[in-house]
């Protein structure tokens, strides 16, 4: 592996840290491995909008897009081997150019792989599709929340009803139907 690529990793890495306000913390968040030993991480410890950017900001440093992906495989080893694994299957089938024969895996690898072979159907840079893809992929997260906290809210009135209700009838209406009926 050429200092260059690693440089440009390197690179890529800053540009993405410093491309949002508290970027290079979030990257830290992250990317920290778990220090507990019996939790085993989720298939999906670097969120994939973040792992679109890195590939896309590798590729804009000019590597080819198998070497792109080996290097991030390899950057993204140690915290998420899963999506290292991901990535040096598309890597993989890239170099070959290989479509995936199985559709199956996450959202973000499908969008990178379908960014990836557009670009090279098309004959255009990849990095500016990944990064609309790694954008894509934010906003469709972002609605996923907000249908779920919507929902939550629904979900909340009935207990908050059940409790609420019953105390309100036994500290405000029984008292004042007791004082009506005691006035008579």
């Amino acid at each position: 592996m050429s200092r260059a690529l690693v440089c440009g990793v390197l690179a890529a890495l800053a540009v993405l840290a410093g491309r949002r306000p508290g970027g290079a913390a979030r990257i830290r968040r992250w990317a920290r491995p778990s220090r507990r030993r019996d939790r085993r991480p989720g298939p999906e410890v670097i969120p994939g909008p973040l792992v679109l950017d890195l590939v896309a900001a590798v590729l804009a440093a000019g590597a080819p897009v198998a070497t792109t992906l080996d290097l991030v495989a390899e950057a993204v080893r140690e915290y998420a081997p899963g999506q290292a694994e991901h990535l040096a299957d598309l890597a993989r089938r890239s170099a070959l150019a290989v479509p995936d024969p199985s559709g199956r895996g996450p959202a973000w690898l499908k969008l990178l792989d379908h960014a990836l072979l557009l670009a090279r159907d098309a004959g255009v840079p990849p990095a500016g599709i990944l990064v609309a893809a790694a954008e894509q992929e934010r906003r469709r997260r972002a609605d996923r929340r907000r249908l779920a906290a919507a929902r939550l809210g629904v979900k909340v009135v009935l207990p908050t009803g059940l409790c609420l209700l019953p105390a309100f009838v036994l500290l405000t209406v029984v008292p004042m139907v007791v004082a009506l009926l005691g006035g008579v």
